[in-house]
């Protein structure tokens, strides 16, 4: 067999490169739809409504994980649009909206945060549908290249749909079947005062729990860790030592005339724990 043309060779080694070079999911492209323009206030609504009947296949990402990509950019680009919006509550649905895919809520610190982690690529221009209108929207997908894919799978596996309160207490109480002792927790364990918390068990065993609670769904970082709710059989108070002048011990009375202690200690930031 004889060789390429030397022009035909530097052609097709320029669309390798080109292939290489962009970010994994560039082609796909689902419909966003918002229910008017957005007005002040902490969340509003929107739709990725994708034509694909299956989100499952595809290597090294997924559809689904696409997609996900997708609705993240869009929602930094709609953050810096409309900057008196909190964040965006999204319904994904596929199959050309008849299969919902459930609701995921991203606040616009989130969708800035992967905007530094994965440093978009040049903006690109979507349409998206305003109530009734169609109006253009530059994203700058995120750069899902191949080094990255195994980081962006570690977003997807964590960022799972929004679910209810009374929902997620019986996640928690799901995984902490193995627990043989009282689990305690408030009234309301997942709203400090405005806020939807949202939890993690991190430790399960006979005589002892550990569940911590993120400000944001999928995100473990330490920006986004609130606090935590942990039993343990035999468990003592801790001995309280004040290393600052602004930490704080005192003996407190709990419900149904526990006596506990509260400690505030202080260093860089502050750490209130009640025992």
């Amino acid at each position: 067999m004889g060789q390429l043309p030397r022009w035909l060779t530097k052609a097709l080694l320029g669309s390798v490169a080109l292939l290489v070079a962009q970010p994994v999911y560039g082609s796909l492209n689902p419909t966003v739809r918002l229910t008017d323009a957005p007005t002040p206030g902490p969340w509003f609504a929107a739709q990725l409504i994708a034509q694909e009947m299956n989100t499952t296949p595809g290597r090294p990402l997924r559809i689904y994980d696409r997609h996900i990509a997708h609705m993240f950019a869009v929602t930094e680009a709609l953050c810096r649009r409309f900057p008196q919006v909190q964040g965006w509550r999204w319904d994904y649905r596929a199959g050309g909206g008849s299969i919902p895919m459930g609701e995921f809520r991203i606040p616009c610190e989130m969708a800035a945060a992967m905007r530094s982690q994965f440093e978009p690529g040049p903006g690109q221009t979507i349409a998206i549908q305003v109530g009734r209108q169609s109006q253009n929207l530059v994203i700058r997908p995120l750069n899902i290249t191949s080094e990255q894919v195994p980081a962006w799978l570690d977003v997807t596996e964590t960022f799972r749909p929004w679910v209810s309160s009374d929902g997620q207490i019986r996640q928690i109480m799901s995984t902490l079947r193995r627990v043989k002792i009282p689990v305690l927790l408030p009234d309301d364990p997942l709203r400090l005062g405005d806020m939807q918390l949202f939890f993690v068990s991190t430790v399960s065993r006979p005589d002892q729990y550990d569940i911590v609670l993120y400000s944001f769904p999928g995100c473990r970082a330490g920006a986004c860790t609130v606090g935590s709710y942990s039993g343990q059989r035999g468990g003592k108070l801790a001995t309280p030592r004040k290393e600052s002048p602004r930490d704080t011990h005192q003996t407190v009375r709990l419900a149904n005339g526990i006596q506990g202690q509260f400690i505030n200690s202080c260093g860089a930031y502050c750490t209130a724990v009640v025992q």
